[in-house]
């Protein structure tokens, strides 16, 4: 089974679906592997790999400012039909566009693959890799898999989810060469910008430590303080089957529900979010897949380790709002081995930089106690909660967005129990600066 890395959707942007938003497939060494091709060239001399072309085989010189789309596929896997109709009805709709769409069929029983290319009225150019080598270069797993080249010659996505794979092929449609060339510098500057940033909200000292308790005396402020800050308001979705999370927005504009973390499961100890946000995310025992969120996570606490606790909760998530009753025996022995996987994997191979918890966030916010993760596209569930310092929701969305690191900012700015202990540092800071002139 496809294992889904990374999914930006809609529903998890808390905004209409944008460009480059894209979901990938794999996980570990391999996902690693496939995500250091990304943005440099692709190898034109693998062209040479493939034989028994039907259709003219591309060259350098006919893909040239063309955005090229690769699809695997096997004339006896029935499975990786669907793909391939896919990606006939791309090559029929946006040739035109400067699309080109190549297939590369699996080494074995290729003669399979003529009537099958018949049946589904195949067009675009197809051909054998007899000694796997294509395959190979690319880290082919399982048919189908689909990579995207970009205008400049690049590889942009590879390994893309099959969802995916329109999103994909707009976006870099809709890229200039010129552009196209210029994605990763412009990537590089806009992370050097956010860190740059990001200083402004590193501790004073260098000595903070997430969930440390605050190293100096202030004064948290009253409730009236909270109330008197115009929140960010964010917006609804209002088509079908968004009504339980149209509904949780609904709750977090109008008064910032209130959530409690548990007392007991701490992988590290209780951590202290005094004066603090607390931004929580979400693992269900039940998709593996989903600690792949650590690592953009232990970024995120890197940066904003002055201001910012990050909090990991393992625990059933379901995505509809039905009351969870008790567990067979043997499903709660089954979640119980899942979640000891998880915790194990997370101390062996993710090194998480923050606090951990084996149980669930609370709220009377969540309809009968279940949380709705709602996800139209893709497979990932993964989603965050930003909490300001009085412990109210503020906001939800996934971390990879372009403007998540905006509102946390902005919520840091925004917060009273943040400023106050922030001033509160700033000032022992200065006036140990001057003692000791």
């Amino acid at each position: 089974m496809k294992t889904a890395a990374f999914v930006a959707c809609a529903i998890l942007s808390l905004g209409a679906p944008a460009l480059g938003q894209v979901s990938l497939e794999g996980s570990g060494e391999r996902r690693a592997q496939l995500d250091a091709m990304h943005f440099k060239p692709f190898d034109q001399s693998l062209w040479g790999e493939l034989s028994e072309w039907t259709g003219a085989a591309p060259t350098a010189e006919s893909t040239k400012d063309k955005v090229v789309l690769i699809v695997t596929w096997s004339g006896w896997y029935r499975q990786s039909h669907s793909a391939v109709r896919k990606a006939q009805a791309l090559h029929a709709r946006l040739a035109d566009k400067g699309l080109v769409v190549v297939g590369v069929h699996h080494p074995q029983n290729f003669a399979s693959g003529a009537a099958v290319a018949q049946q589904l009225g195949v067009t675009f150019p197809w051909a054998a890799d007899p000694k796997g080598r294509f395959r190979e270069a690319l880290k082919v797993d399982q048919d189908p898999d689909f990579y995207v080249i970009d205008r400049a010659g690049n590889m942009r996505y590879a390994d893309v989810e099959t969802d995916s794979v329109d999103a994909a092929v707009a976006e870099l449609l809709a890229e200039t060469p010129d552009k196209a060339a210029g994605v990763l510098a412009s990537i590089r500057d806009r992370k050097a910008a956010e860190q740059r940033d990001a200083l402004r909200f590193r501790d004073v000292q260098g000595r903070v430590k997430p969930g440390d308790a605050p190293s100096v005396a202030f004064e948290d402020p009253d409730a009236e303080a909270y109330a008197a800050v115009r929140w960010p308001r964010l917006a609804k979705f209002n088509f079908e089957g968004s009504t339980e999370i149209d509904n949780l927005i609904d709750k977090i504009n109008k008064d910032g529900p209130k959530v409690s973390l548990p007392e007991e499961g701490w992988t590290s100890g209780v951590p202290n979010t005094r004066g603090k946000l607390t931004i929580v995310y979400l693992m269900d025992p039940r998709r593996r897949d989903m600690i792949n969120i650590i690592r953009e996570m232990n970024r995120l606490q890197d940066l904003y380790v002055r201001d910012v606790v990050v909090i990991g909760s393992i625990a059933r998530y379901d995505q509809n709002n039905q009351q969870q009753g008790e567990l067979d025996p043997r499903d709660q022995a089954d979640l119980e081995r899942r979640i000891a996987a998880i915790v194990n994997s997370i101390k062996q191979n993710r090194e998480a930089n923050h606090p951990i918890v084996v149980g669930r966030v609370q709220s009377e916010a969540f309809q009968n106690g279940a949380i709705p993760i709602f996800r139209p596209v893709g497979e990932e569930m993964a989603a965050t909660f930003i909490l300001s310092s009085d412990g109210a929701m503020r906001f939800l969305g996934h971390p990879t967005t372009d403007t998540y690191h905006a509102m946390i900012r902005n919520l840091i700015n925004l917060d009273p129990g943040v400023q106050a202990r922030r001033k509160a540092e700033d000032a022992a800071a200065k006036s140990t600066t001057t003692t000791g002139r």
